[in-house]
């Protein structure tokens, strides 16, 4: 018979936390394997992220992890609670033991979980710490309560989806995500501010291709030479948002906020765009990183 782990969530994003849990639940209880649960719906919170970009990057990130695998048994909108998934569970593994993995922050709640009774029958309960709450307290409870419970010795993850969402906002590199995950959110603008609307009015369709393309091509090569990803997707989306002006407005922005002196810069439009588009950038899309700035303004020189 399979002893399988069920870690669900909502992996908004997944990070290095979720990773070493499932790897240390594993070795601790003699697992078979651990199945990683994104929930399309979670019952008490909203995610950021779609489920096909939430699947998408559990799919990253479990790429070369030896024993964790990916389930999608809480990819339906209507699997809302955590006992929706024990059907497909059961068609997908009809002869496995399941031991669901959960935080100590949430034992006190399971026995007034939808259909605790139903889980409490069926599974068995993985509990690891959180910060603030009293682990070995909270398991007790929880076997007062009727659920078979077996604390997890870690410690806490040092890692947060909300901060890693807030940093992304911010277009930072977040720590604790793997590089896949981390390349993924910043070429699809994954939590970052959506910049594609009003890029899409300010450039034709070809030019906005090719846009999408240099973000793409600036996350692979931040990634090889270990430089700030997100900036990169920052300046690769933001370094033609200038080209589709005419020449005229071009000109007209430089000279009023002297940007360029020079008249053979002042005279190409495909130097001009550069200097104009950085300041485009900082005052219509709100960049004050001077990296990016620098980048964006420097790009026609195959800097």
């Amino acid at each position: 018979m399979l002893h399988l782990g069920v870690l669900g969530g909502t992996f908004d994003p997944i990070h290095e936390g979720h990773l070493d849990l499932a790897r240390q639940a594993m070795r601790y209880v003699g697992l078979d394997a651990v199945l990683l649960m994104p929930m399309a719906r979670p019952a008490h919170r909203t995610a950021e992220a779609s489920i096909a970009r939430r699947l998408e990057m559990c799919r990253l990130a479990l790429q070369g992890e030896s024993g964790l695998l990916l389930s999608e048994a809480g990819a339906s909108n209507s699997a809302r609670f955590t006992t929706d998934t024990l059907a497909p569970l059961r068609r997908q593994y009809p002869d496995a033991q399941f031991t669901f993995i959960l935080g100590a922050d949430k034992l006190p709640s399971l026995p007034y979980w939808h259909e605790a009774d139903k889980l409490f029958a069926q599974c068995d309960f993985l509990c690891f710490p959180r910060a603030g709450v009293s682990a070995a307290e909270a398991v007790d409870r929880a076997r007062e309560a009727g659920a078979r419970v077996t604390l997890l010795p870690v410690p806490c993850s040092p890692y947060s989806s909300t901060l890693i969402r807030a940093r992304t906002a911010r277009w930072e590199d977040a720590p604790g995500l793997p590089l896949p995950v981390l390349c993924y959110m910043a070429e699809n603008g994954v939590y970052q501010p959506d910049f594609l609307p009003k890029l899409k009015t300010m450039m034709n369709p070809r030019r906005f291709q090719h846009t999408l393309g240099v973000r793409k091509e600036a996350v692979r090569l931040a990634a090889l030479h270990h430089l700030p990803v997100q900036k990169a997707a920052l300046a690769g989306l933001l370094h033609d948002c200038a080209k589709g002006m005419p020449l005229a407005q071009m000109q007209r922005i430089a000279r009023e906020n002297q940007l360029v002196q020079t008249p053979e810069l002042l005279s190409s439009g495909a130097m001009l765009h550069g200097p104009v588009g950085t300041y485009i950038a900082k005052t219509q899309f709100g960049v004050r990183d001077e990296a990016v700035l620098d980048a964006i303004r420097s790009a026609a020189k195959g800097r």
